[in-house]
């Protein structure tokens, strides 16, 4: 389950989601006694972050040498690889002191850094993944983003993004207006993906949708119940939905690109 191996840490969980989804748990004491077991059962009661990663291990080879995640917060998609058995190195890298605390603590077997990943040095990586960062941006560092990222794999090597899309469609009137906290811009559009990450020198292999309609409502629902005691019922059951549906959707809120950088070969050709 994602984010199992943060049982350690539920007082980081709520403080997140107060300040990025203003969240108020209102289970008091209770919820620091049962959340250890919960998050270990279940993962974190989070729809989103389940459907992200669960699209970014289905588009990973089923194992390689070396992965990087960059803007890996609390080490969500570090521990899924590492569960998995996905590869033999792992890396990561974060601006936020108080995630790579937490994610260093609770992923020893992970070498992970904290600052810029724009000034990030490491590698050379098969592997990159960045989940739900570009967004947080700037129009001048979306390109200097892909650059960084081409520069760390080798030749060969995988880079997988997950943005969301402009546009997204909601089923409640109260997420109408729902907005991040720190985001920069709304998302992307697929051509537009597509386009940054040609400029850099990636072939473009998927640029598909996620987070259809059914996977949207289930995370709407499960944001109406949070913090309270019918979330902590509903949320198994939502997430299960939410996977279930949201494999090939045909349009959604979410974009995932899978681009190689070119090789050695075709790179002289």
């Amino acid at each position: 389950m994602v984010g199992s191996e943060l049982a350690s840490q539920p007082q980081y969980l709520l403080n997140r989601a107060e300040q990025e989804l203003n969240v108020n748990s209102r289970l008091g004491k209770l919820a620091m006694r049962i959340a250890p077991l919960y998050l270990s059962c279940f993962g974190v009661p989070e729809v989103g972050v389940h459907v992200r990663i669960r699209h970014a291990l289905a588009n990973m080879p089923r194992q390689v040498d070396s992965i990087v995640d960059l803007g890996c917060g609390a080490g969500f998609l570090l521990g899924a690889v590492h569960r998995g058995k996905r590869a033999r190195t792992i890396a990561g890298v974060d601006i936020d002191e108080e995630s790579i605390a937490v994610a260093r603590a609770t992923h020893p077997y992970a070498d992970i850094s904290c600052g810029n990943l724009l000034d990030f040095e490491g590698g050379p990586f098969d592997l990159a993944v960045s989940i739900d960062v570009l967004e947080h941006m700037s129009d001048a560092d979306v390109p200097r983003f892909f650059q960084k990222a081409y520069s760390l794999l080798k030749p060969g090597g995988l880079l997988i993004v997950h943005t969301p899309a402009i546009g997204q469609r909601r089923h409640f009137k109260v997420f109408k207006a729902w907005e991040h906290h720190d985001h920069q811009r709304e998302g992307f559009t697929r051509p537009d993906l597509t386009k940054v990450a040609q400029a850099s020198g990636f072939q473009v292999n998927r640029c598909v949708p996620t987070f259809g309609s059914v996977a949207a409502l289930c995370w709407e629902l499960n944001m109406l119940l949070a913090g309270g005691v019918l979330q902590s019922v509903a949320f198994p059951w939502l997430n299960g939905i939410a996977q279930f549906f949201d494999r090939s959707p045909s349009e959604g809120n979410g974009i995932l690109l899978t681009a190689t950088r070119e090789n050695a070969q075709e790179s002289a050709a």
